[in-house]
């Protein structure tokens, strides 16, 4: 952790003979030489990164900003225009002067995210990301009577979002329907032994039988609201 602490500011920018770069984006100041930058920001809850010039020399120079593989329909606003920009790194190169600023957006809404198919453990499963941040299912936030293991999702209804000051001034939540479908049909209880413990084979219902909604958290801020199971695959309702 200290070392990571310490170099930091190496993953965040760096410089070379083009100009600058950067990679990880955060509030704060970028000094290189006689040129330094303020980034504003309130990513990743947020996609609008600001980028203001606030001293640099004479001669033009390149900002190269890194546009994520999952941001496919971002925009950059440049004192010259406002144009879409692909994933990977998008350079701006001019003569900079103090008071110059851009903007980067980024969309940060919700979507969801399928496994490879040959991955057995998670087939038939997808998984919520908000921007660049995974989602998982945590059991506090519901009935206890809800057992995440059997959950169904509906893919085909839209995420909703919430704050969660629980975990954080700025954190969101989102908030997916479980599966409304209906059961297939009368199916018996699965064979229980004389502890009742449920033998896991024979006719099951693929429709959850309680519909309501999921609530999902950040997956890097689970437990933190005392001992719960966690998810991140969720089973998709079958269709």
């Amino acid at each position: 952790m200290a070392r990571t602490l310490a170099s930091l500011g190496g993953y965040v920018a760096t410089e070379d003979g083009g100009g600058l770069q950067l990679h990880q984006y955060a509030s704060g100041t970028v000094t290189s030489g006689d040129t330094t930058l303020t980034v504003a920001t309130g990513y990743p809850w947020g996609g609008v990164v600001r980028i203001s010039v606030d001293r640099t020399g004479d001669a033009p120079w390149g900002l190269s900003l890194r546009v994520p593989a999952w941001a496919g329909e971002a925009q950059l606003v440049t004192p010259e225009g406002t144009k879409r920009v692909k994933p990977g790194y998008t350079v701006v190169s001019r003569a900079w002067r103090a008071g110059d600023q851009i903007r980067l957006k980024l969309p940060v809404a919700p979507r969801w995210t399928e496994p490879d198919p040959r991955i057995d453990a998670v087939r038939g499963c997808a998984a919520v990301e908000r921007g660049p941040l995974v989602y998982c299912a945590e059991s506090v936030d519901h009935d206890p009577a809800v057992a995440l293991d059997a959950v169904n999702v509906d893919r085909a209804a839209p995420v909703a979002e919430r704050p969660l000051p629980a975990l954080g001034r700025d954190v969101v939540a989102l908030v997916v329907d479980r599966d409304r479908s209906e059961p297939n049909g009368d199916v018996p209880p699965p064979t229980t032994d004389a502890a009742g413990n449920g033998w896991p084979y024979g006719s099951h219902s693929t429709a959850d039988p309680e519909p309501g909604n999921v609530t999902l958290v950040p997956y890097h801020l689970w437990a933190n609201r005392g001992p719960a199971t966690m998810r991140v695959w969720l089973p998709v309702a079958p269709r």
